[in-house]
């Protein structure tokens, strides 16, 4: 829940403030800087069925600790996109988009997916599964 929470706000979090962050911050104009944080949301498109295709194939299924790595990625992603701030818009767009598909990915398996496991193994069976996703 703990790590749901967090990932949630960061994903708020960056798709709200990135567009002024590359306006105000970075100073690329008005258009460059809502094209540019698109990137973050298109990174999502492939990191949800990237992350699901990932647990299924190399983690056997443990969504959880693919979740983690992914998490972890984000982490370092975040920090690669900090050190090249000042680089120009395409290599601030492609940390976005690396960022969100590290980012999404795991937020659609923590809503969703992981939600139903718990749910479906619990003594009180499927009726917990929409409480779960809920919070």
């Amino acid at each position: 829940g703990v790590s749901y929470f967090h990932l949630k706000f960061l994903r708020y979090a960056l798709l709200m403030w990135l567009p002024y962050y590359y306006e105000e911050g970075l100073h690329f104009s008005k258009a460059t800087a809502g094209y540019m944080s698109s990137s973050f949301e298109f990174g999502g498109l492939i990191g949800t069925p990237l992350i699901g295709l990932i647990s299924d194939r190399q983690f056997k299924g443990k969504r959880d600790l693919t979740a983690a790595w992914f998490m972890a990625g984000a982490s370092i992603m975040l920090f690669a996109c900090n050190s090249v701030a000042q680089a120009g818009s395409l290599l601030n767009a492609l940390c976005m988009f690396a960022v969100g598909i590290l980012v999404i990915g795991p937020d659609s398996v923590l809503s969703g997916t992981i939600a139903q496991d718990l749910g479906s193994s619990s003594p009180m069976g499927t009726a917990v599964i929409g409480t779960l996703a809920g919070l």
